[in-house]
């Protein structure tokens, strides 16, 4: 008996030496990126860095991820941590990586959840809101949490602008990013400008019609018409005058007997 005790306390150390020279290792932090490019559509990049205790442990930890390759059941299997966060519904098109030199974990997917939520429209401008349910997977103690070596980052592509955030979130160029926050909402309010609507100008108009050749030469030839007449104005206007009296037939009046029939009144 003491010696069968014996040989399970040997097979459970070395079970626990083996196993912890293999996944001896720890996921520090993360930055994750949501490039949003539609209100329902993103794309998702994770970066999941990892410290290890021996290099034996770090290609074991390679191996490992490369045999999972894109399963993401095998993967939550290496650590709990190592699987999409951002999403609701579902998510596509997922592609899995190792960065040796940086070592980190590298999740890619695409999401065609709701994004954004229309918030107000006005004529010039759409107001959205960032869907903060898309954060869950961030919520501890009913807080979103994200520890002060990791980063929360969300991209707008144009036209898409940043507008409020809430808690105070890091702004470079169009990308908002959080870090080392504990608070009760994470939420971003998105500006999308409207383009201008078009206006009928009549200057626009001609400005069509002036690509036509035809339109061109008429302009020209009636410009023409116009600068003769006013430099021959006087001799145009006595030629008139004389076509008109040549042409003219002035009729003689009626005489009284055609207008007036005397027999009438002879009676």
């Amino acid at each position: 008996m003491r010696s069968k005790k014996y040989l399970w306390t040997f097979v459970l150390l070395f079970l626990f030496v083996f196993l912890n020279s293999v996944y001896a290792f720890n996921i520090d932090s993360f930055d994750i990126t949501v490039n949003v490019e539609q209100d329902k559509y993103a794309a998702i990049t994770e970066r999941w860095f990892v410290s290890f205790e021996t290099e034996q442990t770090k290609i074991n930890f390679k191996n490992s991820i490369l045999e999972a390759n894109i399963n993401p059941n095998m993967l939550e299997r290496i650590d709990s941590k190592l699987k999409p966060k951002i999403f609701i519904n579902d998510y596509s098109n997922l592609k899995v990586g190792f960065d040796e030199i940086n070592n980190f974990v590298r999740l890619e997917y695409v999401i065609t959840d709701v994004v954004l939520i229309k918030y107000l429209d006005y004529d010039n401008e759409i107001i959205w809101r960032f869907n903060d349910n898309l954060f869950r997977y961030f919520v501890e103690n009913n807080l979103y949490n994200i520890p002060s070596s990791s980063f929360l980052r969300i991209y707008l592509q144009e036209p898409l602008m940043v507008g409020e955030t809430a808690p105070r979130a890091e702004k470079q160029n169009n990308t908002i990013y959080w870090t080392g926050i504990s608070s009760n909402e994470l939420r971003l309010i998105v500006i999308e400008k409207k383009p201008p609507k078009p206006t009928f100008v009549i200057a626009d108009f001609f400005e069509d019609l002036y690509l036509t050749k035809n339109f061109m030469y008429f302009v020209f030839g009636l410009l023409a018409i116009i600068v003769l007449l006013l430099i021959f104005k006087q001799k145009v206007s006595k030629n008139i005058k004389k076509f008109v009296i040549k042409n003219s037939k002035i009729k003689s009046s009626k005489n009284r007997k055609e207008i007036i029939d005397f027999d009438e009144f002879n009676k």
